[in-house]
């Protein structure tokens, strides 16, 4: 049975994700490493609690040992992973709180791989063994250094710089356990938004999507700060805001700290701006599938020194290779109170305009993408990518066609260098996604 997506185990509370899941992925890594030690930890959500016990009780009955990180932020426990054999996090991220899901790591925190998730599967679908008696139980214990350690790491490789007014708006989410004292320590003087733990996400949502940081863009404006720090639910997303109050999109952080941290390596997916090739010059800009298994991967492969997402996730592997929306939000705060305002630091990264739009289908999934890739051949273009989708280049940028992996939709985003090219590009993904479901059978 197929449980794992591009981001671990995920679903709604109780038909997608439930403690039954849970008990499976113990017995799993119990088969999968045997006598091993892990790191369990969780986000605010009310489910997250019922998930983690069943994992754990299925652990110590394999005869494994748990260390229980408790409410930590996902770049804490996948840093603290280093200290064990597997972390295991219990979170749906920037999903909405009726859902939950389980991520697993690795030691080097980059996330369980697609071999490692598949031998997972199989170890969850096998009849359970008979568990070793009371003699063979693990143990289970406190682990209470993870955020002193994260954070102590952090110090010792950051800049504190002056002291600057930011605010930090964690969504209710698990940074709250983290980000505004990390910054606090480097000298910030912090006013929190939504700084506060509820698996309801009352503030503003789990997501730190654009129309949902209203409340923090007025909040940086008002008490004049220098920065704004949003995060998802569990902290592995970082969304800044300028000095003026204006949403700073990712892939312009992404050539940002690509060019701090002197990068000659890139890894981002293919949805990524091309902003990115255009300011990095002398870089390799490579790219993979979209999510971050697959970056932390290609990272390790190539060698790079960092990658990222539109999403708002950025992987230093001098950290680990998770998606640290905590480590980002302090080295963005020390490279802007040493260089000046954000809205300054990204003026030389090229500014072009993107559409998106999703077609809904009724037919076939596998006649529709076969009919897709068949349009996608048969349109003139100096290059077509399938890396994830399709991905055909133009001299004046790039369309991509993708569809959607949880309904019947397919996905188009396109990007130009003005509004006339990205408005044309859209349209020839529009012609060969609607040629391609015209008069597909159900």
């Amino acid at each position: 049975m197929k449980y794992f997506g591009s981001s671990g185990i995920r679903g709604e509370f109780p038909s997608g994700i439930s403690p039954a899941v849970g008990m499976r992925v113990g017995y799993a890594l119990g088969s999968m490493i045997p006598g091993g030690r892990f790191l369990l930890g969780y986000d605010v959500r009310t489910t997250s609690g019922i998930i983690s016990m069943s994992i754990a009780s299925s652990l110590i009955s394999s005869g494994c040992d748990v260390m229980e990180g408790g409410l930590v932020s996902t770049p804490t426990l996948a840093f603290n992973t280093r200290y064990f054999d597997a972390g295991i996090m219990v979170t749906a991220s920037h999903n909405p709180p009726q859902y939950n899901g389980i991520k697993l790591w690795n030691p080097d925190g980059s996330s369980f791989n697609t071999e490692q998730m598949m031998t997972v599967e199989k170890y969850m679908d096998e009849k359970r063994k008979d568990l070793p008696g009371f003699k063979g139980l693990g143990s289970v214990s406190s682990y209470l250094r993870g955020i002193a350690r994260h954070i102590g790491f952090i110090l010792e490789r950051v800049v504190p710089g002056r002291r600057l007014p930011v605010v930090v708006d964690c969504g209710n989410g698990a940074g709250s356990t983290i980000t505004p004292l990390l910054l606090e320590k480097m000298g910030a003087s912090v006013t929190g938004v939504n700084t506060h733990p509820d698996g309801r996400f009352p503030g503003r949502g789990a997501e730190p999507a654009a129309e949902a940081l209203g409340t923090l863009c007025s909040c940086v404006k008002t008490t004049g700060s220098k920065l704004g720090i949003a995060h998802d639910g569990d902290a592995d997303r970082m969304v800044a805001i300028d000095e003026k109050g204006t949403i700073i999109p990712p892939d312009y952080l992404i050539a940002l700290f690509s060019r701090e941290v002197k990068a000659k390596k890139v890894v981002v997916p293919v949805d990524c701006s091309m902003c990115v090739d255009h300011y990095l010059t002398g870089v390799d800009v490579i790219r993979t599938r979209v999510g971050d298994v697959f970056i932390s991967e290609m990272m390790k492969k190539v060698g790079a020194r960092f990658g990222g997402e539109p999403s708002g996730t950025y992987i230093f592997p001098e950290v680990s290779y998770a998606p640290e929306g905590v480590f980002s939000a302090a080295y963005l705060y020390s490279i802007v109170s040493e260089q000046g305002g954000l809205s300054t630091l990204i003026e030389g990264i090229p500014h072009y305009p993107v559409l998106r739009k999703s077609i809904s289908f009724t037919g076939d999934p596998i006649a529709v993408s076969r009919r897709i890739k068949k349009g996608v051949y048969a349109t003139s273009c100096n290059n077509i990518d399938e890396t994830d989708g399709y991905r055909l280049e133009f001299d004046d940028g790039w369309v991509l066609i993708r569809l959607s992996g949880t309904e019947p939709k397919v996905r188009l985003m396109a990007e130009g260098i003005d509004k006339d090219a990205v408005n044309t590009l859209l349209k020839i993904g529009e012609k060969i996604v609607e040629g391609s479901i015209r008069g597909v059978k159900k």
